[in-house]
């Protein structure tokens, strides 16, 4: 048994390259220059959370339960996803890294596909810290009494673990959970933030009436909101035709979250004003499938990623919103032909008699870049692959709806983030692992109604790269009848006070505190 112990704590020592024994001496001096004893007390709490994980996996093969053998199994795989994690970010995963896992859940076979390397290698150091439980579970005589020990030990581990976590969290914050037991720790922070998303939700804003229909004149009888998938603003402006009829370029614009899930919500959902602060005071609003809705347009989502079969967070799209939404389009088949069938479901509802409003969440650039590229185009150089994707999808797309472009119609155009080509993690980064390139996205807007074009060509020469997502969705609320009281937009703007910041993390209080996020302008 005593084997067992050593075994396993040492192989969970090293599965992370030690990283436990690197924070401990972390546990450092305190004001006088010394270790007093609320560091010593600190370094003995951390000692107790390894030995009871340990505690917890040898206690559960010897109760030899089908239940805790299960519970075995998940915690492979989350010290898995853990030691994953780690390679790509370079430190261990904090909760708002765990928060953007669990919304990208279901990319998980794209991941597979680009960070199979990690995948294998973390999947067999944490099997090792496994082997000792296996032998345990295998040959250990099990018989009623230690059974019954092992039980109590179990319950004891996991009580005094949880407790552990829910102190340090709600006495010295997130920050100080780094280093908590890998495994358990994913488990504990997605309970929590489960936990905080149905005890908090988010304060919700009215809207009021717009303007902006009654200057234009001539109703609109087909919105579009095209939103892409991994889109850098240079890469895009370098591939771009010039002077596309119809098409007003506002330039590098911010998205308003550097992570699809988030970003997709804010687009659709949320808003905040802009402060000297480095967090959003985000609001929710009504989505733009309600507003539609509610000014007689017929509601199209045009779900190219599937996100809605997705199990987990689904864009945070909830049944709520889903109920404005009178169709939805799943296109399937390879990812290289899923925007291009898109193009053609277009064309056929603005053939349609009646108001149309389309939402469509593309595949765009998403990673793995080949997947979204035609297979004869595919090279070994993944920058590269990148480059033709965007041409392919973004800027090929773009000259081909604006042949669908019509007086009676308005097409926005943005993409949800941009991309940083220059690490593991291109996006969905947080605090100071974040470049500012997953934030520069493009906003055009495509049209062949004269006086809008006209409103847009005189917003274009003061507006020219300023604008955000803020100012993207508050256009398209404008345009549907609808504002945030003193909110931007292109068809009306006054200069702010204050630097854009864009959100990174959950798009929700957690614990109290406004979501965080990085000073962009």
């Amino acid at each position: 048994m005593a084997l067992a112990f050593a075994m396993c704590t040492f192989f969970y020592l090293m599965s992370d390259g030690f990283y436990a024994v690197e924070r401990f001496h972390s546990i450092g001096n305190n004001v006088q220059g010394h270790l007093g004893v609320a560091e010593w007390l600190r370094r003995m709490v951390f000692i107790a959370e390894y030995m009871l994980a340990v505690c917890l996996f040898l206690s559960a093969a010897l109760t030899r339960s089908p239940v805790n053998v299960i519970l075995l199994c998940v915690f492979w795989g989350l010290l898995t996803l853990e030691l994953v994690a780690q390679s790509v970010y370079g430190r261990p995963a904090d909760i708002e890294n765990i928060a953007m896992l669990n919304a990208a859940a279901g990319n998980i076979a794209d991941a597979l596909v680009l960070y199979k390397s990690f995948i294998a290698s973390s999947s067999l150091k944490a099997a090792l810290v496994f082997v000792p439980a296996l032998f345990l579970f295998l040959f250990f005589r099990k018989t009623w009494w230690v059974r019954r020990a092992a039980l109590f030990v179990f319950v004891g581990a996991v009580t005094g673990l949880i407790s552990f976590y829910l102190v340090i969290l709600l006495c010295r914050g997130s920050p100080a959970l780094i280093g908590f037991p890998k495994g358990l720790s994913y488990a504990f922070a997605s309970a929590v933030i489960k936990a905080n998303s149905v005890l908090t939700p988010t304060e919700k804003l009215a809207l009021s009436e717009s303007s902006v229909p009654a200057l234009i004149g001539k109703p609109i009888r087909n919105v579009l909101v095209v939103v892409d998938e991994s889109i850098e603003y240079s890469v895009f402006a370098k591939l771009l035709e010039k002077n596309i009829p119809g098409v007003t370029d506002f330039g590098q614009s911010y998205s308003g979250a550097n992570c699809s899930a988030p970003s997709n919500y804010v687009l659709r959902r949320a808003w905040w004003r802009r402060q000297a602060s480095n967090h959003v005071d985000i609001k929710e609003v009504p989505s733009l499938f309600q507003i539609a809705r509610e000014a007689g347009y017929q509601t199209v989502y045009m779900d190219n990623q599937n996100v809605l079969k997705d199990g987990a967070v689904r864009n945070y799209i909830d049944a709520e919103e889903a109920q404005f939404m009178d169709s939805v389009y799943e296109t399937t088949g390879p990812g290289y032909e899923r925007d291009m069938k898109a193009l053609k479901q277009i064309a056929d509802i603005l053939k349609k008699p009646g108001k149309h409003f389309i939402f469509v969440n593309k595949i765009g650039s998403h990673f793995p870049y080949e997947h979204t590229l035609v297979p004869s185009s595919v090279t070994n150089n993944r920058i590269e692959n990148y480059w033709r994707s965007v041409r392919q999808n973004a800027t090929d797309f773009i000259f081909n709806l604006s042949a669908l472009a019509r007086e009676d119609s308005v097409f926005f155009y943005t993409s949800d983030h941009g991309q940083n080509l220059n690490g593991f993690a291109s996006h969905c980064n947080t605090g100071n692992e974040i470049a500012t390139k997953e934030y520069t996205v493009p906003f055009l807007i495509l049209t062949q109604n004269s006086e809008i074009n006209r409103r847009l060509v005189n917003a274009r020469l003061s507006l020219y790269g300023k604008l955000t997502h803020l100012e993207f969705s508050e256009s398209v609320r404008n345009l549907l009848g609808k504002e945030v009281p003193g909110s931007n937009s292109v068809f009306n703007y006054v200069k702010p006070k204050t630097p854009f910041c864009g959100m990174y993390g959950q798009p929700i209080r957690f614990l109290g505190v406004a979501p965080s996020c990085k000073k962009l302008d």
